[in-house]
């Protein structure tokens, strides 16, 4: 039976964690719309994705600020996971695609690829990442199907440990449909159980916690951990760990272990987790961090952890050759007319059954003014809705436009559609050498119609502020017009 020494000692692994999870949950970014352009062969492929920030906090838990993202990356592999290159993402920053990273490698000449992506905030410890999938359920897990999971500064086991066996320097993840699997790797690349001996007096535990953090519950957490001490008899398995009004640790599953190249392997059915009352529904991502502790007969100690690291449990595989055309529908603007000094909306939906990202996505008018446009919806197998907002300033009469998209394969176009422009200006002025608009408008009365529910201020020609609701005579003015943070100045004439 599992005696009180059982709780010591895998309660002891783990008497930093909870805090540290704490930390991991208010600070590590989140990967969030990973997409990419369709992959054809010996062509440009885009990828994308959203490492978005999350909330720094003090030690009260009160939020201070943004705890920004220093960087975000993708790993890739063109030989079925044998191997990893990584790419560095810029970050967009415009409007719509704030926390949206970008780059763009030339797709192989032939075959699948295999890709997961990593962000880190700007302390270099707290970082997210997906991983390679261990479809086969390897065991031990070879290093080119795992992920690192954490940044180990090393030399920083706890003062008194027995041993640098303590001493963790890395921790891998992997995973595959039913199982998971976690990779310690430490200073010296031995694990002992003990002391050694006839009687050891001395025992070591390894292993890792995880949380859901899709469902963080401050008291509960669980751990998948080796340990074995002869005299008390701790099994190595998964436990979950309750400290709400005492410590609990109860026995939920078992684990595979095995130590190999210097590593000490673990893995064991998501199942157990995932039947777990306690566990919370399952979105595909975890919050890892390893540990070890050692005890003897005074007591139990904890010696080393990792940094906590988001998990996104997925890795994605582009297979070249199997694209369908993107959709585009409800092209439009709004409003479908106005005069001079309306601004106008530009909106279509854009759907692609792949997710395939748009790297062209671009509006014509009249086939002479191109604009990009944006949406912040950056899953586009549901529908994404891109838009053009605050264009004005329009000649009169028609004007036609369109957009046109591609998926990095096919190039779709909506149908030619127009919007109509009332004429409130009339000519070019001749006293300069580039061509502007000069409003014109019979009378004062006019202009006020023009200007009501509008941020507009009236100006002569002396550069005197006019009253909009004051009848001016004729003459040359010039209006001085705010609208969505940006200002624009016109002149206008008053024929009577």
């Amino acid at each position: 039976m599992r005696k009180v020494f059982a709780i010591v000692i895998i309660g002891v692994l783990y008497k930093g964690l909870p805090a540290q999870f704490e930390q991991f949950s208010l600070t590590a970014p989140f990967l969030l719309y990973p997409s990419f352009s369709a992959p054809v062969l010996n062509d440009t492929i885009w990828i994308n994705v959203d490492a978005v920030p999350d909330t720094f906090r003090d030690t009260l838990g009160n939020p201070v600020g943004i705890d920004p993202v220093i960087y975000s990356r993708v790993f890739y592999s063109t030989n079925n996971q044998a191997s990893w290159d990584s790419l560095n993402l810029s970050l967009l920053g415009y409007q719509f695609y704030e926390n949206t990273y970008e780059n763009f490698i030339i797709y192989p000449g032939t075959g699948n690829t295999f890709w997961y992506f990593r962000a880190v905030d700007d302390s270099g410890k707290n970082f997210s990442t997906g991983s390679p999938k261990n479809a086969g359920n390897t065991f031990p897990v070879p290093l080119n199907l795992c992920a690192k999971a954490c940044i180990e500064p090393g030399n920083d086991v706890q003062p008194g440990a027995p041993g640098n066996f303590l001493e963790l320097t890395d921790f891998h993840v992997s995973y595959s449909d039913n199982k998971i699997f976690g990779v310690l790797s430490n200073a010296t690349g031995t694990w002992p159980w003990d002391e050694g001996g006839w009687i050891p007096l001395e025992w070591y535990a390894y292993g890792f916690g995880i949380i859901n953090p899709y469902h963080i519950m401050e008291d509960t957490f669980y751990v998948a951990v080796r340990a074995d001490a002869p005299v008390y008899i701790t099994d190595p398995g998964v436990y979950k760990i309750i400290t709400n009004g005492g410590t609990q640790i109860n026995y939920i599953g078992p684990i595979q272990h095995q130590t190999s190249g210097g590593k000490l392997h673990i893995g064991f059915d998501l199942s157990i987790l995932l039947n777990d009352p306690n566990f919370g529904p399952f979105y595909g991502v975890l919050a890892v961090a390893g540990a070890t502790a050692w005890a003897n007969l005074s007591g139990a100690y904890f010696a080393d952890a990792t940094q906590p690291t988001r998990w996104y449990l997925k890795t994605y595989m582009l297979i070249p050759g199997q694209n369908t055309p993107p959709v585009l529908t409800e092209s439009q603007v709004i409003p479908p007319s106005g005069d001079t000094l309306t601004l106008f909306d530009f909106k279509v939906k854009y759907f692609d059954n792949e997710n395939n990202l748009p790297p062209l996505r671009k509006l014509y008018i009249d086939d002479t003014l191109i604009y990009t446009a944006g949406t912040p919806d950056h899953y586009y197998a549901d529908t994404s809705i891109f838009m053009v907002n605050g264009l004005g300033y329009f000649s009169p009469g028609w004007h036609k436009f369109y957009f046109k998209f591609s998926d990095g394969q096919y190039v779709v176009q909506t149908p030619i559609d127009s919007f109509f422009v009332q004429g409130l200006y009339i000519a070019e002025n001749p006293n300069l050498k580039r061509k502007e608009p000069i409003l014109t408008i019979l009378n004062s009365k006019k202009l006020s119609e023009i200007l009501k529910g509008k941020d507009i201020k009236i100006f002569d020609f002396q550069g005197r502020e006019i009253l909009a609701n004051k009848e001016v005579s004729k003459g040359v003015y010039f209006l001085k017009i705010k609208n969505r943070g940006k200002t624009y100045l016109r002149k206008v004439v008053i024929l009577k």
